[in-house]
């Protein structure tokens, strides 16, 4: 079992991109393994892959003492419904442990694994002070691992609490083959998630914006069983 540091209990491209001194992994949620233990989802898993890829290819960052690696999940529905798992079940942690086992520096990681949600991603990263929105700029930026189809959202989220697009260099992951419905629902659920941040215009509207998709795609479901 990973044990899990002192530290992160207290803070609650190409891979040739411009160095930066802070990369952000997104979780993508957990899935069971033949033993029922949960274990990275397909989506998490490759993310951490290209973020692993990304570290070893550029000693610039793997080299640097600055250079962090945040890595961001709590616990998605996928992995505990309503109940909250004990933070050694957190995607965040599994996250780091992986990291750890190829070979990422324990010192590099910094761990958000409150947060159930892309959306509060963004919002625990901010409220925790994790990120600051004003370190960031056309020299500096921030680096986003995640999967192709969702680097919008997040890039759209971080505009909404003071990071602009010009601030953020975007790595995407592979992304796992799904079946239809998964594929109409993700791209239905994309969609509002688009419009939804379009209209948000700060942080305080940011963290309404899961509550009206999850009010939406209710709604739809309902009329599709009909």
């Amino acid at each position: 079992m990973f044990n899990l540091p002192e530290r992160f209990e207290d803070e609650n491209p190409e891979l040739l991109v411009t160095s930066p001194n802070q990369m952000v992994v997104f979780s993508g949620g957990l899935q069971k393994d033949d033993d029922c233990e949960w274990i990275l989802g397909d989506f998490t898993k490759k993310r951490c892959d290209k973020a692993i890829e990304y570290y070893h290819a550029n000693s610039e960052f793997s080299d640097n003492s600055d250079a962090e690696i945040i890595l961001t999940g709590g616990y998605g529905r996928n992995a505990s419904g309503r109940v909250k798992p004990p933070i050694y079940e957190r995607e965040a942690v599994l996250m780091a442990e992986y990291l750890m086992e190829n070979d990422v520096l324990f010192d590099k990681l910094r761990l958000e694994f409150d947060s159930t949600s892309t959306v509060k991603n963004v919002v625990e990263l901010v409220e925790r002070g994790l990120i600051d929105v004003d370190a960031f700029d056309k020299e500096n930026k921030l680096l986003i691992v995640s999967s192709a189809n969702h680097l919008g959202r997040i890039a759209m989220s971080l505009k909404r609490v003071g990071i602009p697009k010009k601030s953020i260099d975007l790595l995407a992951a592979d992304r796992p083959e799904g079946n239809t419905i998964e594929k109409i629902r993700s791209f239905v659920s994309n969609m509002l998630y688009i419009v939804l941040l379009q209209m948000a215009k700060d942080l305080s509207d940011l963290k309404q914006v899961d509550d009206k998709v999850a009010k939406v795609m209710t709604t739809i479901r309902h009329f599709v069983k009909k």
